[in-house]
């Protein structure tokens, strides 16, 4: 019963090491923003001159692949007294829209997910790499924005927060 409960001490120590070990914020050259938190959730926000986008959602870890689940939070929209159309929220609350309302809001400048995440990250030393569809690592700098500057594409952690 010992060597059980030393074992199933171990795993659970071990699993938050390895949650520890993940959780934090990133950022990348290309104005997104990456907070993973302890509870598996994560934020995620992107900003590129008068254009942004936010996402919120769920996290998993197996090994050193991080993978991330947008959870959508929507606006209800009252298009007759009896029918109801859903609508990605601008905000991070959802909310009860008129019709009339929903077709008054900004464009695709803002709002949620307009600036997709990333669906899988790889996890070394302090950096997240995407993952390409044939499995290998985003490590090419790609060119910036109004520049001929090429940038590394990864998620860098922020230290001392």
């Amino acid at each position: 019963m010992k060597l059980f409960l030393v074992i199933v001490f171990s795993m659970i120590t071990f699993g938050m090491q390895a949650q520890d070990k993940i959780v934090g914020d990133y950022y990348n050259y290309f104005g997104s923003e990456l907070k993973l938190k302890p509870d598996s959730t994560f934020e995620y926000k992107w900003r590129l001159e008068q254009s942004s986008s936010w996402t919120k959602g769920t996290w998993k870890a197996k090994s050193d692949t991080i993978f991330l689940k947008m959870v959508p939070v929507y606006d209800t929209v009252w298009v007759s007294a009896t029918a109801v159309r859903l609508y990605l929220s601008l905000n991070e609350r959802g909310e009860k829209v008129a019709e009339k309302e929903q077709s008054l809001r900004p464009g695709i400048t803002e709002g949620q997910n307009q600036h997709p995440i990333p669906e899988k990250l790889y996890l070394q030393g302090t950096r997240l790499y995407g993952i390409e569809r044939n499995g290998s690592l985003q490590k090419t700098k790609v060119q910036g924005y109004r520049t001929e500057r090429k940038f590394d594409p990864w998620y860098m952690r922020v230290e001392g927060k």
